[in-house]
């Protein structure tokens, strides 16, 4: 049997309400996602282990998918659903390694569905900060890490770069250069008007507008740090 291919991709940016997003689409009974919601493969395929781990840290290393067969794998059970994806919020980001490992692996890539998720890049920079911060990986305080972000750019510790990522214009263009279908969403119409906002996704994947999501819950939800 012919391995299944997600026809869509959430491909960020971070924090800007995808995990939210996620769920709500995960319930229609046409959507197929997997029980991985980030499985960030096409960001970081081809890349020395030593350079990844720096890229990803403090994340845990089993939590990225790394070789292709396992990211087929996540898509098994799609068969007899119409709309497939996944949502890598590092895809927006890493824009640039992303096109390229679609490209070796993904025939036809450039007629995906591409999703974009974009929010105030001043409250998704500290909202980013925060999740680092409270979950321990974090050590500096706001301002101090802000100061430290260009040295860890250049030691390729990536993920505690927080303002880097929320640069959107080059990230968002690279997609609308390269895929013919993309459609891009605010976290705040999200926040206002989710319902509304499924909806339309639901019109653009090409499945059941109809069919009435709860949207009552919130994901992901930073929080603020302590001091």
């Amino acid at each position: 049997m012919k391995d299944k291919l997600p026809n869509f991709l959430i491909v960020g940016a971070t924090k800007s309400g995808t995990t939210s997003l996620y769920y709500y689409l995960k319930q229609h009974p046409e959507i197929y996602m997997p029980d991985s919601k980030e499985p960030r493969f096409f960001s970081f395929y081809g890349i020395p282990k030593h350079i990844f781990l720096k890229n990803v840290f403090p994340n845990l290393e089993n939590t990225f998918i790394r070789d292709w067969e396992s990211y087929l794998l996540l898509f098994q059970n799609s068969v007899n659903f119409k709309a497939i994806g996944e949502a890598s919020t590092s895809y927006l980001f890493h824009h640039e390694r992303v096109i390229e490992n679609l490209n070796k692996f993904f025939p036809g890539w450039k007629k995906l569905k591409i999703i974009i998720m974009l929010r105030n890049p001043v409250d998704a920079c500290f909202s980013h900060y925060s999740m680092y911060r409270m979950r321990g990986g974090e050590p500096l305080v706001f301002e101090k890490a802000l100061e430290a972000e260009k040295e860890r750019i250049s030691k390729k510790y990536i993920t505690l770069a927080h303002s880097i990522r929320f640069f959107f214009y080059h990230h968002v263009k690279a997609y609308l250069d390269n895929f013919d279908q993309v459609k891009i969403y605010l976290f705040d119409d999200l926040k206002k008007g989710t319902p509304d906002l499924v909806k339309d996704i639901y019109e653009f994947l090409g499945v059941d507008p109809s069919f009435t999501t709860d949207v009552s819950t919130k994901y992901n939800v930073s929080g603020i740090p302590e001091k």
